[in-house]
């Protein structure tokens, strides 16, 4: 019968479809608003029931009176209804169906099936089963070695047979040849010295005592051990064949290994054995060493180390600073700067530091000495607060200082960090909806933040974000403000940013600091149009009025003017230099802020629409182009703007133009915009090759000159000769070793050190040389007179000492000193310090450091070269007064001025040098390049081309005269002249013939003649290479002696015109017995007056 379920009545209604369904309690409405019809069948029902819009037909059901009615909702594909649990579960396996209604899941059944990824089952794969106990997961197992996995049993391994192995778990393989197994499940098989059946499950053995197994049959032994029925071949690992023994074997000894049964070999170097029986050795680790293969390895001392499997331990190279911080180290660490006597690094050294920063912690911090590189830390309050100051101590290896870094007081606390945080949380509270709720927070900003410079960093970081959401408050659209409230926030802001510019970056970072950017862009767009407010260094402005119009310039500072174009109402924030330095993160290496900084915000119009154009006009700051610092440098500036991206300035898209001390930004970005000064070295990239090339050039002229006249044994007699070509021998070796010195990097300290020491050394030299030089030309003119013909015969080996010997004990002394200083910690450079090679400023060289430079090398150059000059106005005095009197100087004049010519060039360098500073660098450089790579050409041209009996002798060793262009006018080429002479010599004076040096003296010759023809010659000049003047006294054999003895008292340079022919014979010297004296000295007096009568009143 057909009935209505009324409010009251209650049943259970179970609805089941396609899927199983979860059991859902719902309530039956009267049957007027909800009439459900239902077929009573003695105790069941049917009813159909709407479910989500669909009709169900429940079917038969139990009829009950008090369980709730309930409906069901639909599974998932993956799930089933679980009526244990009344609720539908995920099926971990096989989805499957019973009857029609009826969703069951099978679990996966193992070993052929796994659940994969936690969803569904799986084939497991080929070489892989899935245990019984645990199907339902991934983790399949391999069989294990000696049996194989079998997929058609259900039990997933089995093992292999007799003769076969499996090694991997997989398959059973058939033993190799000459090998066995013996019984199932074997994981490899047995070596057989033996016959091995067919079926490889037997090994049959040699039995006689006569035969062994050679690997295919049984035949005659041929060991020298038969023990116990074998021939005893292998005694396994740590073991060797010992005859002497029952068991045909004994064991290894200490420091040895056997790993083949037959023989003990002993260890390699560098790897021990302590034990007995062992197969193999160990290698002795870092900082070890094996001293007795037998033992332990010993530990390497301090400052010695090893890597590893070491027999000995290798010393630190104290040469390059290396050393070990303890006993045991497998390398060698370099010392920044020195070492002590025991090989200890020194290391520079922060001196103890007071610090002092108002209202943070006890506002006063002592840092003790720290060495560089390491962290001091102080408590905050100065006692035991685990707060900490902390502060770096830094190594500036351009000055070779330790210095402190800025404190960082990131963990401390100031005295209003308390009153910085109540303002905090009550501006957060604030509806901040009224103006004068603003006004009052402003002025709590404004009050608190003109105490930020005794502010600690986390108050500065909390008020940066305090101020930004503040601003963001009151700059919203919904929001109303006045410009009271927006000057106050602007000047809170200001005081913030000048707490930040002595606050380090790891204090307050610059997300921090973008905050201050954020609140001052947000400002100036709040404010209305035309409107300009004024800060402390920040001031904030919009355009878009009659009298301020956009598009026409306008003066934000005295600093910045600005126009726009194409923009809907733009504003503008001006922050001055110092506090953009505090905002903003520093340019690129090498580069600074150099201008206010500018903010544009277009108003809504995109950087990219169509005729948005800004012109920012700049003013530069140029207070520090002239100073120290900057001087010589070059100086760019461009037009950039900060990418909030990158947190990077960049110049792409910008374009600048100068004009005057203002530059001219042009661009469509909208963001923050600067002055970007580039501060560089001056470069030339032409003058590091031409200084390459002219020094090369300059070196083949100095060994030229070298070789056209030391080979030649005339000229090696000469004083002067051998004087000058030390002096190009020295000059050679110092431009040779200061172009090697030039690819020396400074990293390389050792090489730079010998480096720069060997070339101050040979140009030292070089000018000691040239004093040299000048002082025998010196005593040849201007002491002549008083000399009475006296000659040193040791002068040269002086020279030789004083110019070889004194640079270098000046070079040693100044080394020795700045390397005691350095390591006694006194503060004072190093020897060493990096030097840019001329025109290749990206090569860092070396050279010497301030002040050791002047010390030890440009002090003693300046000084020869006053010398020098106070030489040359002397001898040219002489030549003067002697010009003046109708005496003959030709020949001491082309003396002066090729030595002139030859100090000018030598020392003119070294006085250019210093000069190599500033905006003349560049011009000084070329001047030094040059001087010093003509060098060689002028030493050419004064030691050879103008020296004519050097051209002579070269074009007589090819059987040629030189051209008449090269020679002088009144050059002569005689290899013999005789002159007259009116002054008789205190001996008779014979022609004497030695080898080649032949001289001819006439009786007659007249000494005291002064028109006799000798204008062009040098009265104390002889012909050493043409003859020797033999003294003849009474004993014969003595005047050739004395002759040899005399003849450097006439050593001369033949320069053009000062040939044989023009000097006249000189007199005769007697040998009694002093051989630095002449006889005759009237007579040289005589004739030291009769050239230069102006001498005596000089001298």
């Amino acid at each position: 019968m057909n009935n209505h379920i009324t409010k009251d009545s209650k049943v259970k209604i179970s609805v089941q479809g396609d899927n199983a369904y979860e059991a859902k309690t719902v309530e039956c409405g009267t049957p007027a608003s909800n009439p459900v019809t239902v077929a009573v069948s003695q105790s069941t029902i049917t009813c159909q029931v709407k479910f989500d819009g669909i009709t169900h037909d429940s079917g038969s059901v139990e009829l009950t009176h008090d369980l709730p009615w309930t409906i069901t909702e639909k599974c998932g594909a993956t799930q089933y209804y679980d009526f244990g649990q009344k609720k539908c579960v995920t099926c971990k396996g096989t989805m499957g169906t019973e009857g029609q209604f009826k969703r069951t899941c099978t679990p996966c059944q193992a070993p052929w099936k796994y659940l994969k990824d936690d969803k569904k089952c799986d084939d497991t794969p080929v070489d892989k089963y899935a245990p019984f106990d645990n199907a339902n997961s991934d983790d399949l197992k391999t069989c294990l070695p000696g049996s194989k996995l079998d997929k058609s049993s259900v039990q997933p391994c089995e093992l292999c047979l007799a003769g076969t192995y499996s090694d991997d778990g997989k398959t059973c393989k058939p033993c190799d040849k000459q090998q066995y197994s013996s019984d199932g499940g074997a994981n490899k098989c047995l070596k057989c010295e033996g016959n091995v059946t067919s079926d490889k499950t037997k090994c049959e053995t040699c039995v006689s005592k006569s035969q062994e197994w050679d690997g295919k049959a049984c035949v005659l032994c041929t060991s020298d051990v038969f023990k116990n029925g074998r021939c005893i071949k292998n005694c396994g690992k740590g073991n060797m064949i010992d005859s002497t023994t029952d068991s045909g074997c004994t064991e290894c000894k200490a420091g040895q290994y056997g790993n083949d049964g037959q023989r003990c070999v002993t260890c390699d170097p560098g790897y021990y054995q302590t034990e007995k029986g062992q197969f193999e050795c160990f290698p002795a680790p870092g900082g070890y060493y094996v001293d007795s293969k037998e033992e332990k390895p010993k530990k390497c001392e301090k400052n010695t180390f090893s890597s590893g499997r070491a027999t000995t331990c290798t010393p630190c190279d104290r040469t390059q600073r290396m050393y070990t911080l303890n006993s045991g180290a497998s390398f060698c660490r370099t010392c920044q700067y020195d070492l002590d006597g025991d090989g200890n690094c020194i290391k520079k050294t922060c001196p103890q530091s007071l610090f002092e920063k108002l209202g943070v912690g006890s506002g006063s911090w002592t840092f003790k000495e720290t060495p560089a590189g390491d962290t001091a830390y102080v408590p905050c309050n100065g006692t035991s607060d685990t707060a900490k100051v902390s502060r770096v101590c830094v190594y500036d290896s351009t000055n070779q200082k330790a210095e402190w870094a800025s404190p960082s007081f990131a963990s401390c606390k100031s005295k209003y960090s308390e009153e910085v945080n109540d303002i905090a949380e009550a501006i957060a509270k604030a509806s901040l909806e009224t103006t004068t709720e603003q006004q009052a927070e402003a002025d709590k900003l404004l009050e608190i933040t003109a105490k930020s410079d005794e502010f600690a960093p986390t108050d500065v970081k909390q008020l940066l974000t305090t101020i930004k959401t503040l601003t963001d408050t009151i700059t919203s659209s919904e929001v109303t403000t006045t410009n009271e409230v927006m000057e106050g926030v602007l000047n809170s802001t200001s005081q913030l940013v000048s707490a930040l510019e002595d606050t380090s970056d790891s204090d307050v970072g610059q997300e921090d600091r973008d905050k201050g950017v954020e609140t001052i862009v947000s400002i100036a767009a709040k404010i209305q149009q035309g409107e300009i407010l004024k800060g402390d260094g920040i001031t904030v402005a919009k355009c878009g009025t009659a009298e301020k119009p956009c598009d026409k310039p306008m003066e934000l500072t005295t600093d910045a003017t600005i126009s726009v174009t194409g923009a809907q109402s733009p504003s503008f924030a001006v922050i001055d230099q110092k506090k953009a330095g505090a905002l903003f993160p520093s340019p690129k290496t090498g580069s600074v802020i150099n201008s206010v900084t500018v903010n544009v915000e277009s108003g809504g119009t995109s950087r990219s629409s169509e005729g948005y154009k800004m012109s920012l006009q700049l003013k530069a700051n140029k207070s520090n182009d002239n100073s120290k610092e900057n001087s010589g440098k070059k100086l760019t500036r461009t037009c950039s703007y900060y990418n909030t991206q990158t947190n990077e300035w960049t110049s792409d898209t910008v374009e600048t133009k100068e004009e005057g001390d203002s530059y001219v930004c042009i661009t469509s970005h909208n963001t923050s915009f600067a002055l970007i000064l580039s501060i560089e070295e001056i470069q030339d990239p032409f003058q590091g090759d031409f200084s390459i090339a002219i020094n090369v050039i300059n070196v083949v002229f100095l060994f030229l000159t070298f070789i056209c006249i030391v080979p030649f044994k005339k000229f090696r007699s000469r004083r002067l000769m051998q004087i000058q070509s030390q002096l190009v021998l020295s000059l050679f070796l110092g431009h040779v070793a200061f172009m090697a010195l030039g690819t020396v990097k400074a990293s390389a300290e050792t090489s730079c050190t010998v480096g720069v020491i060997i070339v101050q050394y040979l140009f030292l030299a070089s000018i000691a040389w040239t004093v040299c030089a000048s002082v025998t030309l010196y005593e040849k003119i201007v002491n002549a007179i008083k000399s009475y013909g006296k000659t040193d015969k040791n002068y040269f080996f002086k020279c030789l000492g004083g110019c070889w010997g004194a640079p270098i004990i000046l070079v040693m002394m100044g080394w020795v000193t700045a390397d005691t200083m350095s390591k006694n910690n006194l503060e004072m450079p190093r020897y060493i310090a990096e030097s840019n090679s001329l025109g290749k400023g990206e090569e860092s060289t070396c050279w010497v450091n301030d002040p050791w430079k002047y010390v030890s090398f440009m002090v003693p150059i300046w000084l020869c070269l006053l010398v020098n000059a106070v030489l040359f106005v002397m001898i040219a005095r002489i030549i003067l007064k002697a010009g003046k009197s109708g005496s003959s100087n030709r020949g001491h004049a082309r003396e002066i001025k090729a030595l002139l010519s030859i100090s000018f060039t030598v020392g003119l360098p070294w006085l250019v040098s210093p000069l190599m500073v500033g905006a003349v660098a560049q011009a000084f450089q070329w001047i030094f390049i040059i001087v010093t790579g003509i060098q060689g050409i002028v030493m050419f041209i004064c030691f050879v081309i103008f020296q004519e009996d050097v051209l002579s002798n070269l074009f007589d060793l090819v059987g040629k005269t030189p051209p008449e262009c090269l020679l002088p006018p009144k050059s002569k080429s005689s290899k013999s002249v005789t002159a007259e002479s009116s002054v008789k010599p205190t001996s008779v004076v014979n022609r004497v013939e030695r080898k080649e040096d032949v001289i001819e003296i006439n009786k007659a010759t007249d000494y005291s003649n002064a028109n006799q023809e000798q204008e062009d010659g040098n009265i104390y000049a002889k012909l050493e290479d043409d003859a020797h003047v033999t003294a003849v006294p009474s004993g014969g054999d003595e005047a050739s002696t004395g002759s040899l003895r005399s003849k450097n008292h006439y050593e001369t340079t033949a320069f053009h015109g000062e040939t044989d022919g023009d000097v006249p014979p000189p007199p005769a010297v007697e040998n009694g017995g002093d051989d630095d004296l002449y006889e005759n000295h009237a007579a040289d007096v005589d004739l030291a007056k009769s050239s230069y009568p102006h001498v005596p009143q000089l001298v």
